[in-house]
This record gives structure tokens, sequence and C-alpha cells, in this order.
């Protein structure tokens, strides 16, 4: 009976030693990520729903480059395609991201360029955040592995980084 208690109680004591070892395990913050990359999906806007792809670039000491191409989805087909470079910082702690527009690189007439304010969420994978310009809402991206599509136009291809221009 004596040696049935001590066995329990050491199983008591394993089994709370597994519970503070994986408390202390979930605690810990995730590894610092990178919103450098190839990004997908759409942001709300005047004209609506409308497809994002967001090609971004390191630019040294939290700042980062971006290309914003803008094209329809198939639920609102009228949209034309666009693009724009943009400019902003990354704070790897908070890991947020703030982008405002620099240059149109193909502008559709009757469009404005915008800015937008984001988070990375998970594991760096997703992004979602607020568009700044009249009539926006909100975008969410997914990080994506993209070579140049066939529809990206000329303007907004990127090489080594960079727009082709």
């Amino acid at each position: 009976m004596i040696r049935l208690r001590r066995v329990a109680q050491g199983a008591m004591l394993a089994a709370m030693l597994v519970g503070v070892a994986m408390g202390a395990v979930a605690d810990v913050r995730p590894a610092r990520v990178s919103p450098a990359g190839a990004w997908a999906g759409q942001y709300h806007c005047a004209q609506g729903a409308t497809a994002l792809d967001l090609t971004i670039t390191p630019a040294g000491r939290g700042r980062v480059r971006a290309l914003f191409f803008f094209h329809a989805l198939a639920g609102n087909p009228h949209v034309p395609p666009g693009c724009f470079t943009m400019a902003g910082r990354y704070d790897a702690a908070a890991r947020s991201i703030a982008l405002k527009p620099t240059i149109w690189l193909l502008r559709p007439a009757h469009f404005v360029w915008v800015g937008l304010r984001g988070t990375l969420g998970g594991a760096g994978g997703s992004m979602a955040g607020r568009i700044d310009g009249p009539g926006c809402t909100d975008f969410s991206l997914v990080r994506v592995d993209r070579t140049v599509s066939a529809r990206v136009p000329a303007a907004c291809r990127m090489e080594r980084g960079a727009p082709t221009v």
C-alpha cells in the first residue's frame, strides 16, 4: 500500500513537471519573421473587392519597399490592372508593417493610390490590416511562392527586388 502511494505521488510529480515544462514552452514568443517576399490576397475599396499581389523587399534598418499590384477578381471583373511602388517600415517586435505609396508604374483612369497598415499573423504566413484610402477598409494576404505571372503587365513585373522599369 505504501509502495503504491509512493508510485502515485511520483506519477503526480512527473505530471506536474511535464505541465510546467509545457507551460514554459507555450510562453516562448515565436521567432521574429520578415515580411519580405510575395503575398497574394485581396482588399476592399470603392471599386469593390480587388485582387492584390504585394511584393516586399527589405531596405535596411526596419525599412521596406514594396510593389502593390492590383487587378480584377472573378467576382469583380471590371477592375483594371495597376501598380505602384511603396516604402515604409516594419516593426519586427510588433510584427507590424506600414507602407505609403511612392511612384505610379501603371495607373488606370480614376484610380488613386492607397497606403496600408497591417500585422503578420501566426508563423508569418498571413498578413491583414487596414487600407488607407478613400472608401477603403481592409486587406488580407497570404504568403505565396510565386514567379512572374503572365497576367502581370510588364510595368509591374519585378526583377531582383525592383520593378523592371
